[in-house]
């Protein structure tokens, strides 16, 4: 039975439980109680089992050493130290354990819509890592291996109210590093630039981005 840790709000969550059911034991991480019961509520309303939650730091895992099969991350590791995060996960790793690192590059984020059209957005995400980064903090770290990156593209059609909704509800949390005045003017601008660059509000091609990147225990 794979031995896997993970956490967020449970939609990637969901996913791993439905596609590997009564094999996975998923171990759900987070560093807030608030994270964790929304995650909890989450999978709960949609009848899954099979899974615990644990409040802990990314480099503060709450496992032994070589208990994991996997661990997961999504959209998260930006958040973290990185190399503690990379010794920690070595650590809670049995040897041929994989870790699975989903992110997105500082280039993804400039090329991604919200890059383009959000005053801003770019400029003051500082936290993403470049993959020569990731790449050299992987290698910095005894007993891992960046075995495999796939960048990943995803074209959707979205409405203004469904982005203006995302945006006042911090779907990213680079939106919090805006003060409340220039998250006004920054929102202004943005809705100014969506609607100069397409005609149907109710129809708006958009493009997100991300990485991911493979990492084995290799010793």
């Amino acid at each position: 039975m794979p031995r896997t840790s993970a956490a967020g709000a449970g939609r990637y969550d969901l996913l791993l439980l439905r596609e590997l059911g009564s094999r996975l034991r998923l171990r759900c991480v987070d560093v807030t109680v608030e994270m964790l019961a929304e995650l909890d509520e989450y999978l709960q309303s949609e009848g899954v089992t099979g899974y615990s939650t644990h409040l802990a730091s990314a480099d503060g895992l709450p496992f032994s050493d070589h208990a994991l099969d996997y661990v997961f991350t999504f959209n998260a590791c930006h958040h973290f130290d990185l190399p503690a995060f990379l010794a920690e996960s070595r650590r809670t790793l049995r040897i041929g354990g994989r870790m699975f690192i989903y992110t997105r590059t500082r280039a993804q984020n400039e090329r991604g819509s919200w890059g383009r059209y959000f005053p801003e957005f770019a400029e003051r995400e500082t936290r993403l890592y470049t993959l020569g980064q990731m790449a050299a903090a992987v290698a910095g770290t005894p007993g891992l291996e960046l075995t495999g990156i796939e960048e990943f593209q995803y074209d959707r059609v979205v409405d203004m109210d469904r982005l203006v909704f995302q945006a006042e509800n911090h779907h990213y949390s680079t939106f919090k590093l805006y003060d409340p005045d220039e998250f006004e003017s920054a929102m202004e601008h943005f809705i100014n630039n969506v609607k100069s660059a397409c005609d149907d509000t109710e129809r708006i091609p958009w493009r997100d981005e991300n990485i991911m990147y493979v990492v084995d225990r290799t010793e």
